[in-house]
């Protein structure tokens, strides 16, 4: 049956959205989708969209490559779906604002012409020949007389006893060995003209296309309810309890219930034959879902439950899994799990491997207070080892760790101890204190003790940096080649070719200066460089006349260590506006604090 377009009359609107070519959707004025109603492929639309630039001043179509007629079967709020170019220019786009209009086109015209060209036909086809076709509806005489191949449900007229005499014999004549084919009345009782023909007991078919009839086969177009016959192609669908015997291949689905009962599937077998569910590759068994032969002499033995994995060439591979009806034992490979969960068999061994969740070990009768310690590849058992002072003791189940008081060493109250050769014992020389109100170490030297109170010497302890001496006082080491003592550079204040010696150390010392020629006024006179820079810069640098020529300077002449110069690597000597006298020799003391 031909499928016109939906006429719609006086529709106009406008492309929403770009639409490019090949589009199978299209977008329209927001609120115009409504104007075009249901639409679907049953009742399409045909619409016009113009370019803008295809339309001339008048709004009527000035160029044709700028159109396209589409079919739209479908609608979703202002989308028209479901496009396809009946007309028109196919391979162009369309932008927002193009217009879109219904109207009538040459191909909605030939539609309709085509439409009537076919209802003038003369003649009608059909397995025999029909030259009038007034017997469509009048029916009058003879006017059926052979086979009719198609679909005769489409007469609506009811067909007299005497207009069907030679179909009933046609179907008799090719219907042998079927079933009697009966149309049943509203009064249910059958008329002997409702008999097409009485056949013999069997199962009919409908050949799709020629609905022609044939005798079904057994195994092939349905399953007998005896399970006789072959493969079925197909889903087959029963409704309650169903038993089918004999072996049979299913090709395709099998489906157990509606979604709305309980349904089971029963594998049922005498106790002396093993109960499968076989899966496959290539007809050739892999896993096999067993329950097995083992007789049941009561008490719920037997009938346990394995999992059979098979070789590729389907025989015995192992029961990889294995369940005992009785007693909930399982055994998977060859490791045994009792109800409990206790492990009593063996994996991979005698342990289960760590790459297989274990520990690598067996732990099952390990002594109290074993842990499992990892080393590297793996886990050990192994027992804590106690350290000096300290006691380990294992228990079933935990581990009591103490500690153990080491000895009090040898000392009077109030003594430092020290290490002597390995032992500890008190110092005399080192008292803590709390006698004396706010203090809280004393440094005392021993009753015979004549030397130095304290001394520090060098990371190696060969020589002696600073000290105290008996009574307290300071000192710095007396050395004739310290190893620490400062460089010394002159300046332009010390003038030309002057001489500079240290006499000390970087912490305390003399400095010798011997001006050379035309010092210079208000100008650096001295760089000390440290022999070890300090962490950071010294806070004070304390300087003091060692002889009469730096005695007597003073006011613009005075000779000065320079806030500025102070650093971690040194400090320098600067003179005032008044220059220092040439060829002469000035001499400071110097002390180096922070």
């Amino acid at each position: 049956m031909t499928i016109f377009d939906c006429p719609i009359s006086n529709l106009s609107t406008t492309v929403a959205a770009a639409c490019m070519a090949g589009a199978t959707s299209i977008t329209i004025a927001a609120g115009s989708g409504s104007l075009f109603g249901t639409v679907s492929p049953s009742s399409p639309v045909r619409i016009l969209v113009i370019q803008a630039s295809g339309l001339n001043s008048n709004g009527l179509v000035a160029d044709p490559s700028r159109l396209t007629v589409f079919r739209a079967t479908g609608r979703t709020g202002d989308t028209l779906t479901g496009l396809s170019v009946v007309e028109g220019q196919s391979a162009i786009n369309f932008a927002p604002g193009d217009t879109v209009t219904v109207s009538l086109t040459a191909g909605m015209l030939e539609a309709i012409q085509d439409a009537v060209n076919a209802l003038e036909e003369t003649s009608i086809s059909s397995a025999d020949t029909y030259d009038d076709p007034a017997w469509i509806t009048s029916l009058a005489g003879s006017k059926i007389v052979g086979n009719i191949a198609g679909d005769a449900a489409g007469l609506s007229a009811n067909i007299a006893q005497s207009q069907v005499t030679n179909l009933v014999a046609d179907l008799a004549a090719t219907a042998s060995g079927l079933a009697s084919y009966i149309v049943q009345t509203a009064a249910n009782a059958p008329a002997d003209a409702q008999i097409l023909a009485t056949l013999a007991t069997g199962l009919v078919k409908v050949t799709t296309g020629t609905g022609a009839l044939s005798t079904a086969a057994a195994g092939t177009d349905y399953l007998a309810p005896n399970g006789s016959g072959a493969a079925l192609t197909g889903v087959v669908h029963t409704v309650g309890a169903e038993s089918i015997a004999g072996g049979k291949t299913f090709v395709d689905s099998v489906g157990f219930g509606d979604g709305t009962g309980q349904p089971t599937i029963n594998i049922n077998g005498a106790t002396s034959q093993v109960r499968d569910l076989a899966y496959r590759t290539a007809n050739v068994n892999r896993w096999l879902v067993r329950v097995d032969n083992s007789p049941e002499s009561g008490a719920n033995a037997g009938s346990n439950f394995l999992l059979e994995a098979r070789t590729d060439s389907g025989g015995f591979a192992g029961d990889w899994l294995q369940i005992n009806r009785a007693s909930g034992l399982v055994t998977i490979g060859a490791a045994t799990i009792s109800q409990a969960g206790a492990h009593t068999g063996a994996w991979q061994g005698a342990i289960v491997a760590a790459q297989y969740g274990g520990t690598g070990v067996d732990a099952h009768a390990a002594a109290n207070g074993s842990l499992l310690i990892g080393n590297g590849s793996g886990f050990a058992l192994a027992q804590l080892t106690a350290g000096a002072n300290i006691t380990i003791t294992p228990a079933a189940g935990g581990i009591t760790i103490a500690a153990t008081p080491p000895t009090v060493p040898a000392g009077a109250t109030g003594n430092v101890q020290y290490n002597n050769a390995g032992a500890f014992g008190g110092a005399a020389g080192l008292l803590y204190s709390s006698s004396a109100s706010g203090v809280a170490f004393t440094i005392r030297p021993a009753a015979a003790n004549t030397g130095d109170c304290q001394q520090i010497t060098n990371p190696g302890g060969t020589a002696v940096l600073y000290g105290f001496d008996a009574k307290g006082r300071p000192y710095t080491a007396a050395s004739s080649t310290p190893s620490n003592v400062p460089s010394a550079s002159g300046g332009s204040g010390a003038g030309t070719s002057p001489s500079l010696v240290v006499q000390g150390t970087d912490a305390d010392g003399v400095v010798v200066l011997n001006t050379g020629t035309s010092p210079a006024p208000s100008a650096l006179v001295a760089t000390m460089s440290f022999s070890s820079p300090y962490t950071s810069g010294p806070k004070t640098i304390i300087l003091t006349p060692a002889n009469t020529a730096a005695a007597l300077l003073s006011g613009a002449a005075k000779v000065w260590a320079d806030q500025g110069g102070i650093s971690a690597g040194g400090w320098t000597l600067n003179v005032g506006t008044t220059a220092l006298a040439a060829s002469t020799q000035y001499r400071w003391y110097y002390l180096v604090i922070g």
